[in-house]
């Protein structure tokens, strides 16, 4: 599907004015087409923010953690959205915002998440909280119809989500 995505903006002329580095600048660029492909309805994988942006897909997954560590949000990337990989980060990212009784639509928002995957989410670590201790993960993945693989990352989440105070933040 065709689209179109801004790698010049005025904010980019605006921070090499103001002397941002070349690595800001390519940070601001990369969060900026993944957020205008999502919205015309694409979702980039890395690959293809790399061809666009003439660089390695290394570079653009670096670019895209950064960012995400920076300003606490989520880049809608395949990866996250088509939800490919082993990567727990958006169960965690989910599960957290919701231990800081953000709503779930403002959970979506933040993570480029449908509200039915952030309902999914939620709703299997709490079947999994229930349940852990009871019963051991095998039988907690056959009663709750996930894998032994997912319930052993849900055990983990809880385990480190318990062990942490939660603070609301912006």
């Amino acid at each position: 599907k065709p689209i179109v995505l801004t790698l010049i903006s005025e904010e980019d002329i605006k921070m090499l004015k103001e002397g941002a580095t070349g690595r800001a600048i390519k940070k601001a660029v990369t969060e900026r087409i993944f957020n205008e492909a999502l919205d015309q309805g694409v979702v980039l994988n890395h690959v293809d923010a790399s061809l666009i942006l003439k660089c390695a897909p290394s570079t653009v997954g670096g670019y895209v953690r950064e960012v995400e560590t920076e300003k606490n949000i989520q880049i809608p990337d395949r990866g996250k959205l088509h939800d490919m990989g082993r990567s727990v980060t958006h169960k965690k990212e989910i599960v957290r915002y919701m231990l800081q009784n953000y709503s779930q639509p403002e959970i979506s928002r933040r993570t480029h998440h449908s509200g039915e995957a952030v309902d999914r989410y939620l709703r299997d670590y709490n079947r999994v909280k229930v349940l852990r201790g009871k019963f051991d993960p095998q039988e907690v993945a056959f009663a709750t119809g996930l894998s032994l693989a997912l319930v052993n990352e849900y055990l983990d989440l809880i385990e480190e989500m318990e062990g942490k105070i939660v603070e609301k933040g912006g």
